[in-house]
Protein backbone atom coordinates (compact mmCIF):
# COMPACT_ATOMS: atom_id res chain seq x y z
CA UNK A 1 0.00 0.00 0.00
CA UNK A 2 1.45 3.34 -0.99
CA UNK A 3 1.99 6.23 1.36
CA UNK A 4 -0.56 8.18 -0.70
CA UNK A 5 -3.37 5.89 0.45
CA UNK A 6 -5.66 7.21 3.15
CA UNK A 7 -7.58 5.43 5.86
CA UNK A 8 -10.50 6.72 7.91
CA UNK A 9 -12.19 5.24 10.94
CA UNK A 10 -15.51 6.21 12.51
CA UNK A 11 -17.42 5.05 15.59
CA UNK A 12 -21.07 5.97 16.18
CA UNK A 13 -23.21 5.45 19.28
CA UNK A 14 -26.91 6.02 18.52
CA UNK A 15 -30.20 5.87 20.39
CA UNK A 16 -31.88 4.09 17.42
CA UNK A 17 -30.76 2.65 14.10
CA UNK A 18 -31.77 5.11 11.38
CA UNK A 19 -30.23 4.86 7.90
CA UNK A 20 -30.27 8.00 5.74
CA UNK A 21 -27.99 7.09 2.82
CA UNK A 22 -30.09 4.54 0.92
CA UNK A 23 -33.20 3.29 2.71
CA UNK A 24 -33.97 6.53 4.61
CA UNK A 25 -35.71 4.37 7.18
CA UNK A 26 -35.95 3.56 10.87
CA UNK A 27 -34.46 0.07 11.15
CA UNK A 28 -34.45 -0.48 14.92
CA UNK A 29 -35.46 1.30 18.12
CA UNK A 30 -32.64 -0.40 20.06
CA UNK A 31 -29.47 1.56 20.86
CA UNK A 32 -26.75 0.89 18.31
CA UNK A 33 -22.97 0.92 18.17
CA UNK A 34 -21.41 1.07 14.70
CA UNK A 35 -17.83 1.12 13.41
CA UNK A 36 -16.86 2.08 9.85
CA UNK A 37 -13.41 1.81 8.28
CA UNK A 38 -12.47 3.05 4.81
CA UNK A 39 -9.26 2.73 2.81
CA UNK A 40 -8.36 4.44 -0.46
CA UNK A 41 -6.42 2.60 -3.15
CA UNK A 42 -5.03 3.39 -6.60
CA UNK A 43 -5.98 6.79 -7.98
CA UNK A 44 -9.72 6.81 -7.30
CA UNK A 45 -10.68 3.58 -5.57
CA UNK A 46 -11.81 2.84 -2.03
CA UNK A 47 -12.95 -0.03 0.16
CA UNK A 48 -15.35 0.61 3.02
CA UNK A 49 -16.57 -1.88 5.62
CA UNK A 50 -18.89 -1.48 8.60
CA UNK A 51 -20.39 -3.48 11.42
CA UNK A 52 -23.20 -2.49 13.75
CA UNK A 53 -24.71 -4.11 16.82
CA UNK A 54 -27.14 -3.52 19.62
CA UNK A 55 -26.44 -4.33 23.25
CA UNK A 56 -29.19 -6.78 24.21
CA UNK A 57 -27.92 -9.62 21.98
CA UNK A 58 -24.71 -8.41 20.28
CA UNK A 59 -24.53 -8.99 16.52
CA UNK A 60 -27.83 -10.90 16.59
CA UNK A 61 -30.35 -8.21 17.52
CA UNK A 62 -32.37 -5.73 15.44
CA UNK A 63 -29.53 -3.17 15.35
CA UNK A 64 -27.01 -5.66 13.94
CA UNK A 65 -25.67 -5.47 10.39
CA UNK A 66 -22.45 -5.81 8.42
CA UNK A 67 -21.42 -4.54 5.02
CA UNK A 68 -18.62 -4.01 2.56
CA UNK A 69 -18.42 -1.65 -0.40
CA UNK A 70 -15.83 -1.34 -3.17
CA UNK A 71 -16.02 1.68 -5.39
CA UNK A 72 -14.43 4.66 -7.02
CA UNK A 73 -14.88 8.44 -7.10
CA UNK A 74 -14.01 10.57 -10.11
CA UNK A 75 -13.95 14.37 -9.98
CA UNK A 76 -14.76 16.18 -13.21
CA UNK A 77 -14.52 19.67 -11.72
CA UNK A 78 -14.18 21.33 -8.34
CA UNK A 79 -17.82 20.60 -7.46
CA UNK A 80 -18.85 17.75 -9.79
CA UNK A 81 -18.10 14.05 -9.25
CA UNK A 82 -19.17 10.51 -10.17
CA UNK A 83 -19.35 7.51 -7.83
CA UNK A 84 -19.56 3.84 -8.86
CA UNK A 85 -19.75 1.10 -6.22
CA UNK A 86 -20.70 -2.52 -5.61
CA UNK A 87 -20.94 -4.48 -2.41
CA UNK A 88 -22.90 -6.55 0.07
CA UNK A 89 -25.04 -5.63 3.08
CA UNK A 90 -25.87 -8.57 5.34
CA UNK A 91 -26.96 -9.79 8.76
CA UNK A 92 -30.07 -7.62 8.54
CA UNK A 93 -31.56 -7.41 12.05
CA UNK A 94 -29.07 -10.03 13.21
CA UNK A 95 -30.60 -12.71 10.96
CA UNK A 96 -27.27 -14.01 9.64
CA UNK A 97 -25.08 -13.46 6.61
CA UNK A 98 -27.70 -14.88 4.24
CA UNK A 99 -30.09 -12.04 5.17
CA UNK A 100 -29.19 -9.00 3.10
CA UNK A 101 -28.65 -7.53 -0.35
CA UNK A 102 -26.00 -7.42 -3.03
CA UNK A 103 -25.94 -3.92 -4.48
CA UNK A 104 -24.57 -1.83 -7.31
CA UNK A 105 -24.76 1.96 -7.28
CA UNK A 106 -24.11 4.89 -9.58
CA UNK A 107 -24.19 8.39 -8.16
CA UNK A 108 -23.40 11.95 -9.19
CA UNK A 109 -22.79 15.02 -7.08
CA UNK A 110 -22.66 18.69 -7.94
CA UNK A 111 -22.14 21.25 -5.25
CA UNK A 112 -24.27 20.24 -2.28
CA UNK A 113 -26.68 18.15 -4.36
CA UNK A 114 -26.24 14.38 -4.73
CA UNK A 115 -28.35 11.78 -6.50
CA UNK A 116 -27.91 8.05 -7.02
CA UNK A 117 -29.53 4.87 -8.27
CA UNK A 118 -28.92 1.60 -6.42
CA UNK A 119 -29.85 -1.88 -7.62
CA UNK A 120 -30.50 -4.23 -4.67
CA UNK A 121 -30.71 -8.01 -5.14
CA UNK A 122 -31.68 -10.19 -2.19
CA UNK A 123 -34.07 -9.36 0.63
CA UNK A 124 -35.06 -6.04 -0.94
CA UNK A 125 -35.09 -6.82 -4.71
CA UNK A 126 -35.64 -3.24 -5.80
CA UNK A 127 -34.04 -0.20 -7.35
CA UNK A 128 -33.67 2.72 -4.97
CA UNK A 129 -33.41 6.29 -6.29
CA UNK A 130 -31.89 8.68 -3.77
CA UNK A 131 -31.42 12.43 -3.62
CA UNK A 132 -30.10 14.74 -0.92
CA UNK A 133 -28.87 18.27 -0.53
CA UNK A 134 -26.20 19.28 2.00
CA UNK A 135 -26.83 22.72 3.48
CA UNK A 136 -23.86 24.25 5.30
CA UNK A 137 -25.88 26.23 7.84
CA UNK A 138 -22.77 27.31 9.76
CA UNK A 139 -19.10 26.34 9.90
CA UNK A 140 -20.08 23.59 12.36
CA UNK A 141 -23.65 22.63 11.34
CA UNK A 142 -24.68 20.70 8.22
CA UNK A 143 -28.34 19.93 7.44
CA UNK A 144 -29.16 17.33 4.79
CA UNK A 145 -32.73 16.71 3.54
CA UNK A 146 -32.96 13.21 1.99
CA UNK A 147 -35.47 11.25 -0.08
CA UNK A 148 -35.60 7.64 -1.33
CA UNK A 149 -37.92 6.12 -3.95
CA UNK A 150 -38.36 2.34 -4.16
CA UNK A 151 -39.42 0.99 -7.56
CA UNK A 152 -40.60 -2.39 -6.23
CA UNK A 153 -43.18 -0.87 -3.88
CA UNK A 154 -43.69 2.54 -5.53
CA UNK A 155 -43.01 4.12 -2.13
CA UNK A 156 -41.13 7.20 -0.99
CA UNK A 157 -39.25 7.70 2.29
CA UNK A 158 -38.20 11.18 3.38
CA UNK A 159 -35.97 12.47 6.13
CA UNK A 160 -33.55 15.07 7.44
CA UNK A 161 -30.09 14.48 8.89
CA UNK A 162 -28.22 17.17 10.80
CA UNK A 163 -24.69 17.05 12.15
CA UNK A 164 -23.03 19.52 14.50
CA UNK A 165 -19.27 19.43 15.02
CA UNK A 166 -18.54 19.55 18.74
CA UNK A 167 -14.78 19.27 18.13
CA UNK A 168 -12.62 18.36 15.13
CA UNK A 169 -13.09 14.68 16.01
CA UNK A 170 -16.49 14.50 17.73
CA UNK A 171 -19.90 15.36 16.26
CA UNK A 172 -23.51 15.24 17.41
CA UNK A 173 -25.94 13.90 14.80
CA UNK A 174 -29.74 13.99 14.77
CA UNK A 175 -31.77 12.16 12.12
CA UNK A 176 -35.51 12.20 11.47
CA UNK A 177 -37.18 9.92 8.92
CA UNK A 178 -40.78 9.44 7.85
CA UNK A 179 -41.07 6.10 6.00
CA UNK A 180 -43.92 5.44 3.62
CA UNK A 181 -46.14 3.13 5.71
CA UNK A 182 -48.59 0.60 4.29
CA UNK A 183 -52.17 1.88 4.57
CA UNK A 184 -51.08 4.23 7.33
CA UNK A 185 -49.94 7.78 7.85
CA UNK A 186 -46.23 8.47 7.99
CA UNK A 187 -44.81 8.13 11.50
CA UNK A 188 -41.74 10.32 12.00
CA UNK A 189 -38.92 8.57 13.86
CA UNK A 190 -35.93 10.28 15.46
CA UNK A 191 -32.46 9.18 16.51
CA UNK A 192 -29.56 11.03 18.09
CA UNK A 193 -25.97 9.87 18.01
CA UNK A 194 -22.40 10.77 18.86
CA UNK A 195 -19.91 10.24 16.04
CA UNK A 196 -16.20 9.94 16.77
CA UNK A 197 -13.68 10.22 13.94
CA UNK A 198 -10.26 9.62 15.50
CA UNK A 199 -8.45 9.95 12.18
CA UNK A 200 -9.30 13.65 11.97
CA UNK A 201 -6.40 16.06 12.56
CA UNK A 202 -6.00 17.78 15.91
Amino acid sequence: MSDASAQTFEVELATDYIETSTFVDHLSDAPMLRAVVSTDFAANGYVEAYVSTGFEDPFRDDSSEVGIEVGGDWEFSADRSLNLAVGRWANYAGAGLDAGDWFARIGVSQGGFSTSASWLAGDSDTVVLNADYAIEATDHLTIRPVVAYFTATDSVNVGVAAEFDLTERLALSVSIVAPDGEDAEREPRLAASLVWRPGQPD
